[in-house]
């Protein structure tokens, strides 16, 4: 991917990962991860984000491709393809699988690690088919 093109689809991403954060913490602040042994689930209705989220982030190129695999099922051939787009702050997947009947499922999502309350993080967020932003959000 030419530089420039890069670096424009990196800003997008930070901007928007920007309004994630944000929402990040204020819901993080309502948690008490004493309580949460490994795993947590947060779903919030942000009908509005969810548009900027097809348009920055689903629609975006995204420079790196990371991985390709060739999966034999009994009903034939699968491919599954990632790409990525790194940065500091957290790290943009597309993670695209043909199947063999020619059916092509695609699936964006972002990763990152935070502390938040001398608590370590991994956290997922993506929306899903209802326009809810999702965080999995893991202790470390």
């Amino acid at each position: 991917m030419e530089e420039g093109l890069r670096r424009k689809v990196e800003e997008t991403f930070l901007e928007f990962l920007s309004y994630v954060v944000a929402i990040l913490e204020e819901e993080l602040s309502e948690i008490n991860f004493e309580e949460v042994e490994d795993f947590l689930k947060i779903v919030v209705e942000q009908p509005d984000l969810h548009e900027d989220w097809i348009e920055k982030i689903e629609q975006a190129p995204l420079p790196d491709l990371d991985k390709i695999e060739k999966i034999e099922y009994n009903d034939g051939t699968h491919l599954k393809i990632t790409y990525s787009l790194k940065t500091k702050q957290a790290t943009h997947f597309r993670k695209i699988k043909v199947k063999s009947n020619g059916k092509i499922e695609v699936k964006d999502f972002v990763e990152m690690e935070k502390n938040y309350n001398n608590v370590k993080l991994n956290i997922r967020f993506y929306f899903d088919l209802y326009g809810n932003l999702t965080f999995e959000i893991k202790k470390v």
